[in-house]
């Protein structure tokens, strides 16, 4: 008989109903985080395909108007070049700080796209199969911990699994206490034996 089969029997003697309600709370957490999981995956798996199409999407069109804001500012740096070649220094000052101003609102706005798309991305990294079962795991201990303490059923039930533990553990100490005497008496048998 296993230790565990043994508890379950002390269980039954001393608290039969609750036993086997704790056992059939058991069995359908399992049974329900069993069911469960599958959809969670799904959900979790459409959701970081949306994710990740959408942030390459986002990428592209960051990509296309990065290009494009790059041409157009190519584009005016050419002409206020050209035309400010002819104009006044006062002219060439004013052209080349509004050149620098486009630039730096283009790779502002590059920027921003950029880091858009990089927490996109990074959403889409942490909602991995490891992190939903931990998460999972997490979500069952504290829906335990609040049964067990919060509800009149679950102190009960805590009270008594508790007290079969106790009762468990003390039949556990005299056991091993019975052994460690039947090996004494044995070894000191054993010594009398040797000397005769």
């Amino acid at each position: 008989m296993s230790l565990a089969s043994s508890g379950i029997t002390i269980g039954k003697f001393f608290a039969p109903d609750t036993l086997d309600s704790f056992q059939n709370l058991i069995r359908s957490i399992g049974t329900s985080a069993t069911n469960i999981a599958p959809i969670v995956t799904q959900a979790f798996t459409s959701i970081g395909t949306a994710i990740t199409s959408t942030a390459s999407t986002i990428a592209q069109t960051a990509t296309s108007l990065g290009k494009s804001f790059a041409l157009k500012t190519k584009a005016s740096a050419l002409w206020i070049k050209t035309n400010t070649l002819k104009a006044a220094s006062f002219v060439k000052l004013k052209a080349a700080m509004m050149a620098t101003a486009i630039k730096t609102k283009a790779l502002a706005l590059a920027t921003k796209f950029a880091t858009a798309a990089q927490k996109i991305f990074n959403l889409v990294m942490k909602a991995n199969p490891v992190g939903l079962v931990i998460a999972a795991v997490a979500a069952l201990a504290a829906g335990l911990a609040l049964f067990f303490t919060q509800t009149e059923t679950g102190r009960g039930v805590w009270q008594q699994l508790t007290a079969v533990f106790s009762l468990a553990g003390d039949a556990i100490s005299g056991l091993i206490a019975w052994l460690r005497d039947a090996i004494s008496s044995i070894r000191e048998n054993e010594q009398v034996m040797n000397i005769c």
